[in-house]
């Protein structure tokens, strides 16, 4: 719950934060019954392995930042499975601590203006590679609390595919935003995802 809680409040993912949140919630309860069950018994633990062979997980956990909740949780699900509890909590005021000081340096903080407000969004903008970045910047700036690139992809097709990260002040400020880029970039595509805040 420590984790889930901490993950939660310091994340800046893209993918819903409770939904992940309670995956490490699950996987945190599993690897420690599954250490529980098989440290008391070798032929328990082989059984596992070939167990374990047979299953295949196919995603890819695409954020680094992810990936590395699931190590921390794992580790202390080994340690409680292990009986090893100082060294659980060890692990865990050490990782939470390490998170919230990573967070904290980051320069991403700032992305949260206001306590219990809504998830960043995301958009996506394909334009011609003859238009100005300069003013999509400056339209961004009039119409969002705040944005930042996150990527940048210049294809042989001579488009430009900007993808943002973003708070809008409300769904008129969106409205805006979109009637002004297609006024300002003709040929342009534009993409909208609301992000998962719950």
């Amino acid at each position: 719950m420590v984790l889930r809680y901490v993950f939660k409040r310091f994340s800046t993912t893209f993918s819903s934060k409770t939904e992940f949140g309670n995956t490490l919630l699950i996987i945190t309860i599993s690897v420690a019954s599954l250490i529980a069950v098989v440290k008391s018994s070798l032929a328990l633990s082989l059984g596992l392995v070939g167990a374990l062979s047979v299953i295949r997980y196919r995603t890819a956990i695409k954020e680094p930042f992810n990936l590395a909740f699931i190590l921390l949780s794992i580790c202390v699900g080994i340690s409680l499975g292990a009986s090893q509890f100082i060294f659980a909590l060890l692990v865990l005021i050490i990782g939470s601590f390490a998170v919230v000081y990573c967070y904290n340096n980051s320069g991403k903080k700032e992305r949260f203006f206001k306590k219990g407000s809504a998830d960043f969004d995301s958009m996506i903008i394909n334009l011609p590679t003859n238009n100005s970045l300069k003013f999509l910047y400056e339209l961004l700036k009039e119409n969002t609390e705040y944005f930042a690139v996150q990527s940048l992809q210049e294809n042989q097709k001579d488009n430009i595919s900007i993808t943002l990260k973003l708070r809008l002040y409300s769904l008129e400020s969106l409205e805006d935003l979109r009637e002004k880029i297609k006024k300002s970039f003709p040929n342009s595509e534009f993409t909208f995802f609301s992000s998962p805040n719950i």
